[in-house]
């Protein structure tokens, strides 16, 4: 069984986007941040989400599913009119077990009392989707334990990955999230950027 909670913190540029839906055989999370000071960056990253969310029945498992999905989803907005790019990690959990595929600089990390598992490091930064370019790098599957976090740079680039995963270690989920979100809080109360991830945490016993 799959626990899961999101924030997100759109206050910068107002791109980043978040989606996940329960689906056959598990749960699907889709993160997307569109690329700053490029026009249609937040449409884009919406677009994304939600298609790649929409597809969710269909995927059982299969990660060269969702890298098929990447890659349309590149062609698709590279001819729309909004021209706009963005990350995307992509994150299914099917039978006890962790797998998707990524573009750009958001990433998925999954964290037990054991270690980290940087699901999405091997992924391509560049080109992003919309590129009509994109080179996206399938991850898993892998078994599941511990917890999920799928997020934009906008927590990855400003906590370091040891507060992230003591962080949610030690604290209950939701305010494990709440901790996470107030790690890249300036004093001042904003943020270095837009923040949007999901936490998430499996239970075998259930």
């Amino acid at each position: 069984m799959l626990s899961l909670t999101t924030r997100i913190e759109n206050g910068f540029r107002g791109e980043d986007r978040i989606a996940h839906r329960r689906a056959r055989g598990g749960t699907l999370l889709v993160v997307a941040d569109g690329a700053g000071g490029v026009g249609g960056a937040a449409a884009a990253a919406q677009h994304v989400c939600e298609s790649i969310a929409a597809r969710a029945d269909d995927a059982r498992g299969n990660v060269d599913f969702w890298v098929r999905a990447l890659r349309e989803e590149d062609a698709v907005l590279a001819r729309s009119a909004h021209g706009g790019l963005t990350t995307a990690v992509i994150v299914e959990v099917h039978d006890s077990r962790v797998l998707g595929a990524s573009v750009g600089d958001s990433g998925a990390l999954m964290i037990s009392a054991t270690g980290i598992v940087e699901l999405t490091e091997f992924q391509h930064r560049k080109p992003l989707l919309g590129s009509g370019m994109t080179r996206p790098i399938a991850f898993g599957p892998l078994p599941i334990s511990g917890r999920l976090l799928v997020a934009t740079d906008g927590l990855l680039k400003y906590a370091s990955l040891e507060r992230v995963a003591w962080l949610c270690r030690s604290l209950a989920l939701g305010h494990s999230a709440d901790a996470l979100l107030q790690s890249v809080r300036l004093s001042s109360g904003a943020y270095h950027d837009d923040v949007a991830f999901a936490l998430a945490e499996w239970r075998a016993s259930d």
